[in-house]
């Protein structure tokens, strides 16, 4: 039998930054990055029933629970939610890196380079903010041929289907799964 899981069960160790995963305790979300000290750690990201929607920098107590670590993830902005300034977190791109903001202690927040997750520094000057955004992946579905119906090479490519499976939601809107 076959399972159809694109996630792969380890600990913080196992997870490269800027790796995205699931919290198997809770079933939140995170972002793998490495803190000043060169420590792993994790940008906890809110549910979308969050009464803030800030993004927590987490560095302890991670090593002892299983993360569902999600290797083909992406993080995808809600391009209506642009806005010069975000209240709280929110994602920047800048150029043609993407920069998440994490929220410390004593209003400190640190920006993380998305795709590294490593600490960056933020020219904001240039920079657009996105105050919604949603992380998932793409999944291919593909169809089967219809029984005795001809089939030519144009009709299996049309056969898949690429579609949007959101798992997690960031913004003022609460949803937790999306479709498209």
């Amino acid at each position: 039998m076959q399972v159809d899981f694109s996630g792969v069960v380890t600990d913080i160790s196992g997870i490269p930054p800027g790796g995205f995963f699931q919290f198997s305790s809770d079933g939140s979300f995170g972002l793998c990055v490495v803190d000043d000290g060169g420590t792993k750690a994790a940008l906890t990201l809110p549910t979308a029933d969050s009464k803030n929607h800030t993004i927590w920098i987490q560095t302890g107590d991670l090593t002892h629970q299983p993360l569902i670590h999600f290797p083909d993830a992406v993080l995808r902005p809600e391009l209506s939610s642009r806005t010069s300034r975000v209240i709280g977190s929110g994602l920047i791109c800048a150029g043609v890196q993407r920069f998440i903001l994490g929220y410390e202690a004593q209003f400190q927040y640190k920006t993380f380079d998305v795709e590294s997750g490593l600490i960056a520094a933020l020219d904001d000057h240039q920079a657009v903010q996105f105050s919604e955004w949603s992380a998932g992946q793409i999944v291919r579905i593909r169809s089967a041929p219809r029984a005795g119906a001809p089939v030519s090479r144009g009709a299996q490519a049309a056969a898949a289907v690429d579609c949007w499976v959101a798992f997690q939601f960031h913004g003022s809107r609460s949803a937790t799964l999306l479709t498209g």
